[in-house]
């Protein structure tokens, strides 16, 4: 391996959620200055997210170059082992080595800075700021520790993620997302100057949210494009990727002249306009089963009363009741995730917003579990696929359903950590549709399955703001440097390539058991500071085990759910 003197320096610029057919306009018509020099000057292209398109287990797939049935991060919450509670994902809980790690270890010097599951701070040959995992500020969420004081000092108070939730209008809420974008380029150009890494990786969020929320008033074709009207004078997709070009550029000025830039996505997105209660299609089948009528009056005032309680009373009196009243309120937040389902008569349930994760309520992984493992389990998923594959769109005649993957399809790793994962994971048609729970939602029309227009709890109430895109399955690729072609469409590429793509431009060894494959076009054959395309190190097996407990204390778990039915992630 070359020495630091020598080493080419590589930037990774992660755009949550950007899509190259949004996208491709402004990088021809020179509305992004920079990605467009960069879009001409190199080689551009789709990316392929995970399966299903969503940011855990696609950021947790390019970290570590593995499928998820090896680093175990699927969707934003999960399943407790043993158990019907959840926890959420969290860097804590990812299984593998980042190519971070990788290639700290091997003599570079690293910065990585608000990548989604990195909480907590990894200790790297360099610095390390936590993404949008981490509870907030108040948090530590820096390596070395002590550059979370300098960082507020420094860069002045900053945005992991932004707080966004609130009241606010389209314009508020747009003006908000640059605002974080701005905040993130001045702690980063903080950052490369006082530590000069030889890798780089950060990565914006605010992309991501601006698609989700202000789609609608950006797109007239959309069904709810007459509010575009919203934002006369402005695109306002194009406005938060904008700022987020000027951030880039003004980073990769302080990189130098020869260094390898990758500006690249974790999926895509595009609008959505339905919504399916898939609750409701399981009770219909017999598979699952709701015990709200059999709930004493007295648990459903207490229920009610703790609910008002956390979105009335001010952070101090909450912080003070979660100290002096952790039983209670532990006992109390249980009962709400665990009695509404009867599991005494349930055999299958759902967790997700945008994809559809099933889990069986199987005898070998829950403490009521009904169904038994083997050819019992196998003929209930067969069920399941048959009757998901008649559901219907009740304007179009056609069907929801795109497909039905059972775990083995899509995941492979080993047996104990596969039976972590969901057994079935559902795609929707044409990604139009999103996937809630009927039950406690007053928005939901009574008796349907499938209907149109997208109310996303909370964020709905808080910000009068709705829900127009979601997640599509290809992301985007931009990569611009010494020795990438200029003009060449990248095809082929998948998320899980990045990471032994990246270490083979640095010249670290990949791991012989990642699942990724360096990403040839864009590796030069041999030049200082790279390797042969192609060359393979040795394995990464128990590197990184992950933990199997929750970093988070009780508050700052409130404040992960509070953030995450903001955005809709979280019923």
């Amino acid at each position: 391996m070359s020495t630091s003197g020598s080493r080419r320096k590589l930037a990774v610029f992660g755009l949550d959620g950007a899509d190259l057919n949004l996208l491709r306009p402004w990088l021809e018509d020179g509305t992004l200055p920079c990605l467009s020099r960069l879009y001409r000057e190199g080689s551009c292209g789709g990316l392929a997210s995970t399966t299903p398109p969503l940011s855990p287990e696609a950021w947790a797939s390019f970290a570590t170059g593995n499928n998820p049935g090896k680093h175990g991060i699927v969707n934003f919450v999960q399943p407790m082992p043993g158990s019907y509670e959840l926890q959420f994902s969290c860097g804590a809980l990812r299984r593998g080595t980042p190519f971070w790690r990788l290639a700290s270890d091997a003599g570079a010097t690293v910065g990585v800075v608000n990548v989604p599951m990195t909480y907590p701070p990894e200790e790297v040959n360099g610095f390390f700021v936590s993404g949008p995992d981490a509870p907030g500020v108040q948090a530590q969420f820096t390596w070395p520790a002590h550059l979370k004081g300098d960082l507020l000092t420094a860069a002045g108070p900053y945005e992991i993620h932004g707080d966004y939730w609130g009241r606010t209008t389209p314009q508020d809420y747009l003006r908000r997302l640059i605002g974080t974008v701005e905040n993130h380029q001045n702690a980063w150009q903080y950052l490369l100057r006082r530590f000069e890494p030889d890798l780089f990786i950060g990565v914006f969020g605010s992309t991501d949210r601006a698609q989700h929320f202000l789609w609608k008033y950006a797109d007239p074709t959309h069904v709810a494009g007459e509010a575009a009207e919203q934002f006369a004078e402005v695109n306002p997709l194009a406005a938060v990727y904008v700022a987020v070009d000027k951030a880039i550029s003004d980073c990769l000025s302080l990189m130098g002249d020869d260094v390898i830039a990758l500006v690249m996505s974790d999926h895509g997105a595009g609008p959505c306009s339905k919504v399916v209660y898939l609750d409701r299609w399981l009770e219909r089948h017999g598979l699952l089963s709701y015990r709200e009528s059999g709930l004493s009056w007295q648990r459903r005032l207490v229920e009610r009363a703790y609910g008002l309680a956390r979105r009335s009373l001010p952070r101090r009196v909450k912080d003070w009741m979660k100290t002096k009243w952790h039983g209670v309120r532990q006992e109390i937040e249980s009962s709400i995730v665990r009695d509404p389902i009867d599991w005494s008569h349930t055999r299958a349930f759902f967790l997700g917003t945008e994809s559809a994760y099933v889990y069986l309520n199987s005898q070998d992984r829950f403490p009521q579990g009904l169904v038994q493992p083997g050819p019992e389990a196998e003929k209930l998923c067969d069920r399941i696929i048959e009757g998901l594959s008649e559901l219907v769109d009740p304007e179009t005649g056609e069907a929801v359903v795109d497909r039905v993957y059972r775990r083995e399809e899509i995941y492979h790793g080993q047996s104990e950590q596969m039976a972590l994962l969901p057994d079935l994971v559902i795609m929707w048609r044409n990604s139009e549709y999103v996937v809630r729970r009927a039950w406690g939602e007053p928005a939901a029309s009574p008796g349907v399955i499938v209907e149109s227009g997208i109310k996303v709890g909370e964020a709905a109430r808080l910000m009068s703001l709705e829900l127009s895109a979601c997640h599509r399955p290809e992301g985007m690729l931009l990569a611009t440097g010494p020795g990438i072609p200029a003009g060449a469409e990248i095809s082929g590429a998948g998320i899980m390539d990045l990471a032994p793509t990246a270490l083979s431009l640095l010249g670290v060894p990949v791991p012989s058991d990642m699942d990724g494959r360096p990403i040839a076009d864009l590796l030069p054959a041999t030049s200082p500071g790279t390797v042969a395309k192609g060359t393979r190190g040795q394995s990464s097996a128990g590197r990184t085990a992950g933990s199997p407990d929750t970093p988070y204390s009780d508050a700052e778990r409130e404040e992960m759910a509070r953030r995450l039915r903001g955005l809709g992630y979280l019923d």
